[in-house]
């Protein structure tokens, strides 16, 4: 069922949420407000664990959706509730242990340690240089194992189902609740957020992105940073 609002804004959290506390109180407080008309969710690469004790200590805890691992995975209800029907979709051709066992001895890809890093969905790695990227691709390209590879910040890399990213989540989200292209709005900052924000939804691009998503179009391109530039975007985009 549809939660009763006109306009969604989906936003990453690190260095989109955060990095201006004064603004992201701003921020809250319009959503508070508005909340009869503007839904809110997150698309981040964060567990679902560390997504709501961030969004906790924030004093965001009126969320619709949490979009968590990358996009591989969906959950509601205070983020207790799975969306069972996404997992689902993603598992086809996913094969977990084929992509590890293929990029376990490549010179300069570790696994990340963290134990809420490695999701059943997601597999995260740091790499030593940018030339362990292009060893990774040959690798699991000769495996001939269908994947989605992430690299944010130039050296973590998330592999992720092939059916799965941030705007592949959102898209099935908006199917799932009847809402137009028109009616979302994503925030993001770095690569892992390009799925959504080259997607058909209403974009801001907060000042502090990297500087790979500068080939991206039909974005607002907000001229101050993190929580500040969400509400310059939602006004631009005439939902404030």
């Amino acid at each position: 069922m549809r939660p009763l609002f006109e306009y969604l804004l989906i936003c990453d959290i690190d260095n989109t949420l955060t990095g201006d506390d004064a603004s992201l109180g701003v921020l809250i407080a319009l959503l508070k407000e508005r909340r009869g008309r503007l839904g809110f969710g997150v698309a981040t690469g964060r567990s679902i664990e560390s997504t709501r004790e961030i969004l906790w200590s924030m004093g965001l805890d009126d969320v619709d959706v949490y979009i968590t691992a990358v996009g591989s995975e969906i959950q509601y209800d205070g983020g207790v509730r799975f969306d069972e029907e996404w997992r689902a979709h993603i598992d086809r051709s996913w094969e977990r242990k084929a992509i590890v066992d293929a990029l376990a001895d490549i010179e300069g890809v570790r696994l990340q340690s963290h134990p809420l890093a490695q999701r059943p969905h997601k597999v995260s790695y740091t790499l030593s240089d940018g030339g362990a990227m292009a060893a990774v691709k040959r690798a699991l390209d000769r495996s001939k194992i269908p994947y989605r590879a992430i690299l944010s910040h130039g050296h973590y890399l998330d592999i992720l189902p092939i059916r799965a990213s941030k705007g592949l989540a959102i898209e099935h989200v908006a199917k799932k609740w009847g809402m137009g292209e028109g009616t979302i709005i994503v925030a993001g900052d770095s690569e892992n957020d390009r799925s959504m924000l080259e997607g058909p939804f209403l974009s801001i691009v907060v000042a502090n992105h990297e500087e790979s998503l500068e080939d991206l179009s039909g974005c607002y391109w907000a001229k101050t940073p993190s929580a500040a530039g969400i509400i310059e975007g939602l006004a631009w985009w005439g939902v404030l």
